[in-house]
């Protein structure tokens, strides 16, 4: 009982970072729990924190030692060595922790950092692949798509998934140059000139969007919303007809999308179309109470 007392305390020493404190709080679980392995990862976190790195690394080959399934003390014991400038034992515990986890972002991120660190070509492919991996993970992930661009600038997919990226976060010149960069290299993919339709769209430029959009139902006519998001551009610039025909494309290609027969039904009212909105805004029903 003791023993859990002094872990509960160390780790609410920790959540208010008095590190020192917390250290001693879970030194005294450990003396009464010595098989505790969570306790001992506890305590490399925290030793971590005031960058004790050696002691750390003792904390987390003994939380491993006792639970060697355990994916964040694997994570922890490579992130030590790395700090320590220990690379290769590094990357030796990164790949013990994807074996536990293959698809974690965090460790295929920091074993792709320490790949980095040795420096060879292959050492830099294989990084480029992990942060690949991490990307697939956890595509929200800015730290690692920066980093896959860093090591191959001129790659499609690292540009294009560093777009997505800074897109998720509401940082649309930043994504709208990264998808432009990545047009650059592969000038035929329909999604990218999609995507660059949707930043230019946030960033209020029409003109951009419409020609993006227009570019992406050239290369793949059938993706529906291409066309919806070009008929919403061209709603917002009053081109009623042209919205209208875009809108009707979309239907066609996804006749069972509520959002599709609304906004259909928005752009014929402004035109005083009524009877064919309400048409539109019916079957939007339709579908909705169908779904719901």
């Amino acid at each position: 009982g003791s023993a859990i007392v002094h872990h509960y305390l160390g780790h609410t020493l920790s959540i208010v970072q008095r590190w020192d404190e917390a250290i001693v709080s879970y030194r005294r679980a450990i003396e009464m729990a010595p098989d505790a392995a969570i306790v001992y990862q506890h305590l490399g976190d925290a030793l971590a924190k005031l960058h004790k790195w050696e002691q750390a690394l003792e904390a987390y080959r003994k939380s491993v030692k006792l639970e060697p399934n355990s994916l964040e003390a694997q994570d922890h014991l490579g992130f030590a060595l790395y700090q320590l400038e220990r690379c290769e034992e590094a990357i030796f515990a990164y790949r013990k922790a994807l074996e536990i986890a293959p698809n974690s972002d965090v460790v295929n991120l920091h074993l792709g950092d320490a790949l980095r660190q040795l420096g060879t070509q292959s050492n830099l492919d294989e990084a480029v692949s992990c942060y690949r991996k991490a990307v697939e993970s956890n595509p929200s992930n800015l730290e690692v798509c920066q980093k896959a661009v860093e090591l191959k600038p001129y790659d499609h997919e690292s540009l294009l998934n560093l777009g997505i990226a800074l897109s998720q976060q509401g940082r649309w010149e930043e994504a709208s140059q990264m998808y432009r960069r990545s047009i650059e290299i592969k000038p035929n993919n329909f999604w990218t000139h999609h995507l660059l339709g949707d930043a230019l769209g946030a960033l209020g430029q029409s003109e951009g969007a419409s020609s993006a959009y227009h570019r992406a139902t050239k290369l793949n006519h059938d993706f529906s919303w291409s066309h919806h998001n070009l008929g919403d551009i061209l709603r917002q610039a009053g081109k009623w007809e042209e919205a209208i025909s875009a809108y009707r494309h979309s239907i066609e290609l996804e006749p069972n999308v509520s959002r599709f027969h609304s906004d259909l039904g928005d752009a014929l009212a402004k035109q005083g179309r009524i009877d064919e909105a309400s048409a539109c805004y019916r079957r939007a029903l339709e579908l909705d109470t169908r779904t719901s």
